[in-house]
């Protein structure tokens, strides 16, 4: 870590108006558990270029190891209200989903994934539809509620059999 933290600090010496560097530099230190720090940086990408929302998750995520769930989300939603594609706006309802994991609200993380699947359906994103519903059957399945996993799965494996994917 400490090397690649050096490797970080100079990309950012390197290009200090572009905001990857930091974005990155931020995302080793999520990963070293510096998480006041990764926050600090992910928001200097954001104040560098604000459409750079990927950040956003970022934050999101070192909250949610922070166990500041409720910060988490705000986040999230951020990102969620900024993007710009569908797919982007999904990866953020992923990530709300994982916040409710996190925070044992299992409920609220299968709700999320049914806003999650909509969305799918309305793009006719088969792949995404399917992930919903084995995402909800693996939360189901983790937390000790197998018989209604299997009902997710399910769902997944109808809607494999019956959808058109090319080779």
């Amino acid at each position: 870590y400490k090397e690649a933290e050096k490797a970080f600090q100079a990309y950012i010496k390197l290009g200090p108006n572009y905001p990857n560097g930091y974005d990155s530099y931020a995302e080793l230190l999520l990963r070293m558990g510096k998480y006041d720090e990764s926050i600090s940086q992910y928001k200097k990408a954001l104040e560098l270029d604000p459409t750079f929302s990927f950040s956003l998750t970022g934050i999101g995520n070192n909250y949610i190891f922070m166990g500041d769930y409720e910060n988490a989300r705000k986040y999230y939603q951020d990102f969620f209200d900024n993007a710009t594609l569908h797919g982007t706006k999904r990866t953020a309802l992923y990530w709300k989903a994982v916040s409710f994991v996190y925070e044992d609200k299992i409920d609220e993380a299968i709700k999320t994934f049914d806003e999650y699947r909509t969305m799918a359906e309305a793009e006719n994103q088969a792949s995404d539809v399917i992930m919903s519903y084995a995402n909800q059957g693996f939360i189901l399945a983790e937390t000790g509620n197998p018989a209604e996993a299997i009902k997710y799965y399910d769902k997944a494996i109808d809607l494999i059999k019956n959808s058109k994917f090319s080779e």
